[in-house]
């Protein structure tokens, strides 16, 4: 009579152990599981993203090394390109060469600052992003120079914050000088001048008037146009290099030639 008593205890118990295992499955295990596995994501996850952020540091501290030569270049670029008109400082080095050459400026014109903009696909005129402000004339230079209000547009180039001064500067003397004035104007200040066009006008003998010297055959007038940029102050100052490198030099035509002699 004991042995089916015990049986069903027995099976009663197996089926509470099962309802226990099945409890202990799904409250406990399961889930105790479940967020393991998504720890283990997380901390890959986290390992990879530790990762990066080292690679980023490593990155970080090797320009943190090239720090006074990224200032270096920065200083440079802004002698180039500044971050206001600078006006005055262009005519005190247009006036050098002019006195280094032995020509003489007889007109200096500088447009007001127009923001350019990048074009549309297929434009074929730039568009100006504001109305430019009034046109600021500049005082004579030591040459004889005098300024005026008008100079042709400039193309956009499409970097934010750009902005773009017109620019045409008339000198006199022999091809010789004009053409090393033209040279240094390029290569020998540190102001960014864009030539966009050159006219040469053959002179004749004449006594100086009217701000223009005394002129021989074979002298010329030349006609630069071209563009000054600045870009617009971001709140911290320039960085002064104590030293300015020399710009590069480029191919010049002969100094040697006349093309504007004539002939006869």
């Amino acid at each position: 009579m004991t042995l089916p008593k015990a049986g069903g205890w027995i099976g009663g118990a197996a089926f509470v152990a099962v309802v226990i295992l099945m409890l202990a499955w799904f409250v406990a295990i399961s889930p105790t599981l479940a967020t393991a596995s998504d720890t283990q994501t997380q901390t890959e996850a986290q390992l990879s993203q530790n990762d990066l952020t080292r690679t980023k540091i490593d990155g970080l501290k090797k320009q943190a090394a090239k720090l006074d030569e990224i200032k270096a270049e920065l200083a440079a670029m802004q002698l180039q390109i500044p971050t206001s008109r600078d006006q005055a400082e262009f005519q005190r080095q247009l006036d050098a060469i002019a006195v280094a050459h032995g020509v003489t400026i007889i007109s200096l014109a500088i447009s007001p600052a127009i923001p350019v903009v990048a074009l549309p696909a297929g434009a074929a005129t730039p568009a100006a992003a504001a109305t430019p402000a009034p046109v600021e004339t500049a005082a004579p230079t030591s040459q004889g120079a005098t300024s005026t209000d008008a100079a042709p547009a400039v193309a956009p180039v499409g970097a934010q914050g750009f902005y773009a001064m017109s620019t045409s500067i008339d000198v006199v003397g022999t091809y010789q000088k004009v053409t090393a004035f033209l040279q240094d104007l390029q290569t020998g200040i540190h102001r960014l001048l864009l030539v966009s066009t050159l006219a040469a006008t053959s002179q004749q003998d004449a006594a100086a008037s009217g701000g223009r010297p005394a002129t021989v055959r074979g002298d010329i007038e030349l006609a630069i146009t071209g563009s000054l940029y600045a870009l617009a102050n971001t709140g911290t100052a320039p960085v002064v290099p104590a030293t300015a490198g020399t710009p590069p030099a480029l191919p010049v035509p002969d100094p040697a030639k006349n093309a504007f002699q004539p002939v006869g």
